[in-house]
């Protein structure tokens, strides 16, 4: 690679060749990686293709370059070079299964996408071989691209030779768009821009622009475009050399709303059937709250325990909104067919969806109230305050759907409980462990009702963020902290698929107060709750005891 970078320097300099001089660019594991993937492009001069999809990958043996794709197929390598290609040879990793086949592309020109590149017929063929191969081109190529045709294709080293006399292909940067692709209600101006020099065609059809207008698809770019359908615009940039930049795409979705759309979505004020349809449309999947009538039942399956249905705003069919398989009241599985009809006035909480151009609430959903009449409130302890948190009881009655969103409490509450444990880092499932030996995970804990409850049902877990808060907390560097009371501030969120506290950027201990203990140098033993409070006879868990002039954390 240095002395490809000092032929470079030399092209640049002397600006033209008195005779061509043959480079070779040694692709081998070594300057192909940094970190675990790089693309080729990036240890060569000129802007790449597009499709970053197309990658080397190190495989597990030293030195040796495996290609890998998001396609079914394994990935391309491309090589640019500083002239023209000459030939490539290729090492072969011993352990490489003999199907596997390597492909090699060529062009003159460069190429407008990676998938051009892709699709292109093979030049040659190499099949597996333990010697290495070598194909010298008979027509000079700019381009190199090398892939397997079936899975994963391993090599130890790939050689291009090339001639610094050839013809160096120019990067031109592709055209930029000033309203990004997205669903929009109403018809967007979208304007176009390249470098200056470049000249603009597009498509709106579906086909690959051109420079040549008279294809049947391609336009010249002379003003803003109009988009009051959905359509995906193509384009690309040509200079003035008549050398063309990779093709790039955006689509907009133009969708009719309903009138009439009311509320935000929230318990105080729901969306009405339009609302939410609009909502949904427009590319919402956010838990909401939607009110209506219902106009008309596809299906009550008790079996399953739920039930998809139609609802608007006045019980007719004009702007109705779909309810898919969601479930009786406090999500309750429905037990018969009638706990639902035609006519029923409700509210319904879900996320939102678009499924086959449908928007919908999603699966999972479930009745708030059924003609004003719902399940049993929820009467909770606290207030989320740091003057009055949520208990761990608070948490688990509310009962959070999503591990991201929460709509009925939003914003971040105070939580009260004590640290009673954690999860095992060795499962990505809640797996309780209720004692701080040989604790082996920092990033959660458990908080229960009482310093020594074990009932994992009348406990939540606490996700801890990387920083001061998991390093002061977490039970493996802090065993001492089991059984301490605590409050954290964060989101009531799903965490391991059930009610948790997630995002926490603030906590409190008890312990923190117990600073207004006084010492007597002349007292006994003494201890006292994370609260301060003298205990005289502690039982198992977490105290401050005193004796003269130490004041410690003990575990009873």
């Amino acid at each position: 690679m240095k002395k490809f970078l000092l032929s470079l320097a030399t092209v640049l300099c002397m600006g033209s060749f008195a005779s061509a001089a043959e480079v070779t660019d040694q692709l081998t594991n070594a300057n192909l990686v940094e970190g675990n993937t790089k693309t080729i492009y990036a240890e060569h001069t000129y802007t790449a293709p597009s499709g970053a999809e197309y990658y080397a990958q190190c495989a597990g043996d030293a030195g040796t370059i495996q290609l890998r794709s998001t396609n079914n197929n394994s990935g391309v390598v491309v090589t640019k070079s500083i002239g023209t290609v000459k030939s490539i040879t290729v090492k072969f990793n011993s352990k490489t299964a003999a199907a596997r086949v390597l492909n090699v592309y060529g062009s003159q020109t460069p190429y407008t996408s990676a998938a051009a590149l892709y699709n292109e017929t093979p030049v040659t063929t190499f099949s597996y071989s333990e010697s290495a191969q070598t194909y010298t081109f008979e027509t000079p190529y700019a381009y190199i691209g090398i892939r397997s045709n079936s899975g994963a294709l391993y090599l130890d080293e790939v050689d291009v030779v090339w001639t610094t006399g050839g013809e160096i292909p120019v990067g031109v940067d592709a055209p930029t768009f000033s309203v990004a692709g997205g669903t929009y209600d109403n018809a967007q101006t979208v304007e176009l821009s390249a470098a200056e020099g470049c000249t603009i065609y597009y498509t709106t059809d579906g086909q690959n622009p051109t420079d040549d207008v008279d294809d049947g698809s391609t336009i010249k770019y002379t003003a803003p475009i109009t988009v009051d359908k959905t359509m995906t615009i193509k384009a690309l940039a040509v200079d003035g050399d008549d050398n063309m930049s990779n093709i790039v795409s955006e689509t907009y979705t133009i969708v009719e709303l309903y009138p009439g759309a009311e509320g935000d979505g929230t318990k105080a004020n729901p969306f009405n059937a339009a609302g939410a349809y609009n909502a949904a449309l427009l590319g919402s999947t956010a838990e909401v709250y939607v009110a209506g009538t219902v106009v008309s039942i596809s299906e009550i399956s008790t079996s399953f325990g739920n039930a998809t249905y139609y609802i608007s705003a006045d019980g007719t069919e004009t702007n109705q909104f779909y309810i898919y398989r969601g479930y009786s009241l406090d999500g309750q599985k429905f037990t018969s067919e009638d706990e639902l009809k035609v006519g029923d006035k409700v509210v319904v909480m879900g996320k939102l969806t678009t499924y086959k151009d449908v928007p919908q609430l999603a699966n999972g959903n479930k009745l708030i109230s059924i003609n004003g009449e719902g399940g049993d409130p929820i009467v909770l302890e606290g207030e989320g305050t740091e003057a009055n948190p949520f208990t761990v009881a608070d948490v688990i009655a509310i009962n959070p759907t999503s591990k991201d969103s929460n709509t009925d409490y939003p914003d971040k509450y105070w939580i009260n409980g004590y640290i009673v444990g954690y999860s095992s880092s060795a499962s990505s499932s809640l797996t309780p462990v209720f004692n701080a030996d040989e604790a082996d995970s920092q990033t959660n804990l458990i908080l229960g009702p009482t310093p020594d409850c074990k009932d994992i049902t009348l406990c939540v877990p606490v996700q801890l963020p990387t920083g001061k808060i998991r390093t002061e907390l977490n039970l493996k560097d802090n065993p001492t902290r089991l059984g301490q009371e605590v409050s954290v501030y964060g989101h009531i969120y799903q965490y391991f698929s059930v009610p948790g506290i997630r995002d926490v950027t603030d906590y409190k201990l008890a312990a923190d107060g117990i600073d207004a203990v006084e010492i007597d140098e002349n007292a006994p033993v003494e201890y006292f709750n994370l609260q301060g409070v003298r205990v005289e006879n502690p039982a198992n868990g977490l105290y401050i005891m005193r004796q003269g002039d130490k004041v410690v954390k003990v575990i009873k």
